[in-house]
């Protein structure tokens, strides 16, 4: 055990030979031991993604060789890095930072814990009316639902054919009082869509947004 701490501690990578005559599942658990593994789950919130046979690993993988990896992959496990991940209430996975172009956070933050979207909608939205720039995603979410209504869409970037009305300045002519949610609609590296929505029954009331 001690040599394990020592190589982790001089950062030199761990190989299976390290691990002896131990079983994968052994070895997980010694590397959470090691804190080579910060955490583990067993589900993916985030979309795209396939739950593992057994259980998804988080660490920091520069402190195992290859051949752990390859190892405990065949095994049935699934690895993530930590400092890309974080660990929703529900105990399931979710990104935390952009995997690709479009990307839209899945979760929120409340109180500092991580909720999924979809499974906190009402939650979610009561929390982006709160928020000074009252911009929600991801683009799946019906507003709808929640008696929300589209008054207008609108675009900001960098291309020629953007209107560059940015959600900031059409926010300076809703009246005081009106619930509203921009909707980020489309993501791109050099222009964003959105969608002003506004709560039904008060849409007649905000004029030359």
């Amino acid at each position: 055990m001690k040599d394990l701490e020592l190589k982790v501690k001089n950062k030199e990578p761990l190989t299976m030979s390290d691990f002896k005559d131990m079983e994968l599942d052994e070895v997980a658990v010694k590397l959470e031991e090691l804190d080579v593994v910060s955490t583990m789950c067993h589900e993916y919130g985030e979309p795209g993604y396939n739950n593992p046979k057994k259980e998804i690993l988080f660490g920091d993988w520069n402190y195992v060789d290859n051949d752990v990896v390859e190892a405990l992959e065949d095994d049935g496990y699934a690895l993530e890095w930590d400092d890309e991940w974080g660990i929703s209430v529900d105990n399931t996975a979710f990104r935390v930072v952009s995997s690709e172009i479009g990307w839209m956070p899945s979760f929120f933050v409340f109180e500092g814990e991580m909720y999924p979207i979809k499974d906190y909608e009402e939650m979610y939205v009561e929390e982006v009316l709160k928020n000074n720039y009252k911009t929600a995603g991801p683009d799946w979410l019906d507003l709808s639902k929640y008696g929300f209504v589209k008054s207008t869409e609108s675009n900001s970037g960098y291309y020629d054919s953007c209107e560059n009305k940015s959600p900031e300045s059409m926010a300076k002519n809703i009246p005081e009082g009106e619930d509203y949610v921009f909707k980020i609609s489309n993501l791109e590296p050099w222009c964003m869509e959105y969608e002003l929505w506004i709560r039904e029954g008060k849409v007649d009331d905000v004029e030359n947004v």
